[in-house]
């Protein structure tokens, strides 16, 4: 396989790389291979799809020469010319013949211990493009990890007679300074030559056999373990210079003010440029100054604990022995779906762990998924004290090195089960027994960037591929898994008890209206304050959820109505009141809270809807005794904040936890009696359709975090409308009353699951170019989708502008879904034809959005 210690390999055609020990390997010396009229030897016609695609050219016919024939197979990554370039690609079947007049030879092959991509890989690739409307290219590089990437240079030496037979001066200085080195890269000798440097007389002189060219091909992983670049201030301006660069040097002051105000304390390349016009030429100046620091963040380490030692199967209960025993059974069945429905607490990682145990004895091999591997560490956690080190992870916290490390041992076969996030539902385990996806319902199961998948229904088809058994589990499954649930479509497997009978906390709706409460912004009910004051008198712990980082979620001006708005974005900026700052939780651009109105210039500015920042300053001052904490993203950006705030609060350090939806996440902390949520209003009000779902199993989530010990748990929630059939439901903690509730409402609209979605999303650099695209695109798919496809819009997206780009949208509706799906590539291609090569639009498409914001 691809080398991962800098060293490079041998290409063929006059190609060459460095060797294991990273001097030069010997290139055969010959004339540039890409001069006009190469024949291409001949050998076995494969189709190989670029990764990444290069712009329209995604998967192009090559030939096999006979010195790869033994290595190049179906799956294998290897390396193939592209104009003048090298580029990765993976071979994805062999063909009898080509249409291509010319065809041009692979170049390397990448794995040598075999294909990286097995035949069910490379046919979940083909559903994953075909489903979410992309390319098979696109597919198969949104399976495949950043780090297995391939940089080509392109290097220059002269032929022994070369210089006699140059005799213009121009030419000459080129061949001279070129037969200077052994072997030059291109870029090298264009920095070097500076104005001399002459691409076309490069071309020519490599044509005509005087410059000789051989290529390197090498893995860019990194040799160390690296996180993300940022740049922070290290040492405050004097303040003898500032009125001096406020004056004098406004645009590097503002710059200045950024990073210095800045909430996590740093920011990074991307966000300064995207902020701020010429950030790199700032930033150079800022350090001539003297007053930055580059700095990497630490990759955040997963979340480890005591437990986290060989560990032994527990006692199940009666509902937990019956699922493990239709679960065993159905690992010889073949493709099995189940749904594990079980209340919080009622023991659903001791089914997966025994079910996997099972697999492993049987010889096959199992993947788990888990929303965010640092935030639901207990499966992880009971996994790997489980099984030890026949466990792969796979997470954002490795480095691009560790990444593949760990996907070539699962490829390798030197593990047999793999535990990660979204992406690990690509892990390339061969003999798959069981897929185990854990807390199916969570929205980060869905990728919002790039190829929008949704990594719990990869699985299902996945597991359907590999003909094998998967389990959802969930305490709040989604709608969709629910339904086909009760449709026979799965299993059912339900847990309805807590372990040891331990009963379900009380829930108890306090209605704000009328209600005295602590605070102009913070709505803190008196009953809230006095069940955390008996909590600490009695020394339990207390957890506070608000779904809302920052001090406020905006400032206003008292006197002329005016609110901080994104310059970037259709919202207001929140207030972080720690650094001074008001920030774009979307965009990320940062500025310095402002001491007066900037339209009128009054004064009176204040902060209105609190967030977590403001809740921890004002239980901090009812409660001065109490030892509190705050876990948001704010916190967790912090390298190592949030493993050390989880560990004080699992082992009681902490008398109250306030944070945003992080602290939902599968923690188990069996002192944990109170659980206050302070405004379960905002989640509901969203306009989506999925609103009601969301804040039902937010709130029934949360709700599971009290009285998971011997003290039974008590549940306040604050709400301005303690009517709302779904908070009622969800105080009730009746998941299946709330379904039929919801379902019935869904149908009644045509919503999923009794239909199937697809987004248009059109963006564009002004408003009225999005509008105008989004009415061609309503206008073309009507046509293509007839009367089987309802089409709704164009309207402006919720959120108008994100990040500069204006957003108008096209919902597509119909119970056939491969009639919406098909509709809309059409369509999009058909308008995408008809635009100017100029245009600043793109037109996304989402299939089974799970937000329409």
């Amino acid at each position: 396989m691809l080398p991962l210690d800098g060293s490079t390999m041998v290409l063929e055609n006059g190609a060459t790389a460095l060797s294991s020990t990273g001097k030069p390997a010997e290139p055969s010396e010959q004339p540039d291979p890409h001069a006009v009229g190469t024949s291409a030897p001949e050998g076995p016609i494969v189709q190989v799809a670029l990764i990444p695609a290069q712009g329209n050219l995604d998967i192009l016919d090559y030939v096999v020469p006979e010195s790869l024939a033994h290595e190049v197979a179906v799956g294998s990554r290897v390396v193939v010319p592209l104009g003048r370039r090298f580029v990765m690609g993976v071979v994805i079947q062999q063909v009898e013949h080509s249409a291509a007049p010319h065809l041009r030879p692979i170049s390397a092959c990448l794995d040598h211990n075999g294909p990286l991509f097995d035949p069910l890989l490379l046919e979940l690739a083909r559903w994953l493009g075909e489903y979410y409307l992309g390319s098979l290219s696109e597919a198969i590089a949104t399976m495949i990890p950043s780090a297995i990437k391939v940089r080509v240079r392109r290097l220059l030496s002269t032929a022994p007679s070369a210089l006699t037979e140059v005799a213009d001066p121009k030419d000459r200085n080129i061949v001279e300074h070129v037969a200077r080195h052994a072997w030059i890269p291109v870029p090298t000798l264009r920095r070097q030559l500076k104005e001399a440097f002459s691409t076309a007389r490069l071309e020519r002189l490599c044509r005509q056999g005087i410059l000789l060219v051989r290529y390197q091909a090498e893995a860019s992983v990194p040799a160390e373990r690296q996180g993300l670049r940022i740049v922070r201030i290290s040492t405050p301006l004097p303040e003898l210079e500032v009125e001096v660069w406020m004056q004098r040097r406004p645009a590097l002051w503002r710059f200045y003010e950024y990073l210095y105000h800045h909430p996590s304390g740093y920011a990074t390349l991307d966000e300064l440029q995207a902020n701020f016009p010429s950030a790199r030429a700032k930033l150079r100046l800022l350090e001539e100054a003297g007053v930055i620091e580059w700095d990497r963040l630490a990759p955040e380490p997963i979340l480890s604990s005591s437990t986290e030692t060989a560990s032994q199967a527990l006692p199940l209960t009666a509902h937990q022995s019956e699922a493990v025993r239709q679960l065993r059974a159905s690992l010889h069945e073949g493709f099995v779906p189940f749904l594990l429905f079980g209340v919080t607490g009622s023991g659903k990682t001791e089914v997966y762990l025994q079910t996997a145990e099972a697999c492993l004895s049987a010889g096959k091999t199992v993947l788990a998924l888990v929303p965010e591997i640092s935030l639901t560490h207990q499966l992880v956690t009971a996994l790997r004290g489980r099984f030890g080190s026949e466990v792969a992870l796979l997470h954002s916290g490795l480095s691009p090195r560790e990444r593949w490390q760990q996907w070539e041992r699962i490829a390798s076969g030197a593990v047999h089960l793999a535990v990660g996030a979204r992406s690990a539902v690509f892990a390339p385990l061969r003999n798959l027994g069981l897929i185990i996806v854990d807390e199916e319902h969570d929205g980060a199961y869905k990728q919002e960037e790039g190829l929008r998948y949704h990594a719990r229904d990869v699985a299902v088809m996945r597991a359907r591929l590999a003909n094998c058994t998967i389990v959802l589990g969930s305490a709040t499954p989604s709608l969709e898994s629910y339904y086909n649930a009760r449709r026979g479509r799965y299993r059912l497997l339900h847990l309805p008890e807590r372990i040891d009978t331990r009963p379900l906390p009380t829930v108890e709706l306090i209605d704000l209206r009328g209600t005295r409460v602590h605070g102009r912004a913070l709505p803190l009910s008196q009953t809230l304050c006095s069940a955390l004051e008996f909590n600490l008198a009695v020394k339990q712990q207390s957890l506070l959820f608000l779904n809302r980082r920052g001090y406020a979620r905006f400032l206003q001006c008292l006197e002329c109505g005016a609110v901080m708005n994104c310059a970037n974005c259709s919202v207001s900026l929140t207030y972080h009141q720690r650094k001074a700052a008001l920030q774009c939780h979307h965009c990320g651009r940062t500025t310095p809270a402002p001491r007066c109105c900037p339209q009128c210039g009054g004064t009176a500015v204040a902060a209105w809807s609190a967030g977590t920042e403001q809740v921890e300053q004002v239980v901090r001052a009812l409660l001065p005794h109490a030892r509190v904490a705050r876990l948001d993203r704010d916190v967790a950006a912090r390298p190592k904040a949030l493993l050390e705030i989880l560990n004080h609060w699992i082992a009681g350090n902490f008398d109250i936890l306030i944070g945003t939806q992080m602290v939902t996440k599968g923690h188990h902390v069996p002192n944990v009696t109170l659980v206050g949520v302070i405004l379960a209003d905002l989640s509901r009000n969203l306009p989506d359709f999925r609103s009601s779902e969301r804040t039902f199993q937010l709130l029934t989530q949360v709700a599971g975090r009290a009285g998971r010990g011997d003290v039974p748990g008590r549940v306040l929630v604050q709400t301005y409308r303690p009517e709302d059939p779904v908070l009622q439901w969800a105080a009730s903690q009746d998941y299946e009353g709330f379904a039929r509730y919801e379902l019935s409402h869904r149908q009644e609209l045509a919503y999923p699951p009794f239909s199937r979605l697809v987004l248009a999303r059109v963006e564009a650099r002004h408003e009225e170019e999005a509008q105008t695209v989004a009415h061609q695109f309503a206008a073309t798919v009507a046509a293509l989708g007839g009367h089987a496809l309802q089409v709704l819009g164009p309207a402006p997206a919720p959120l108008l502008r994100l990040r500069g780009w204006y957003r108008w949208q096209v919902l597509l509706r119909s119970t056939h879904s491969a009639i919406a799906r098909r509709s809309a590539a059409h369509a999009r291609t058909l308008v995408r034809e008809r635009l100017s090569q100029k245009a600043h639009v793109r037109i996304v498409l989402d299939v089974d959005p799970q937000s329409l914001l």
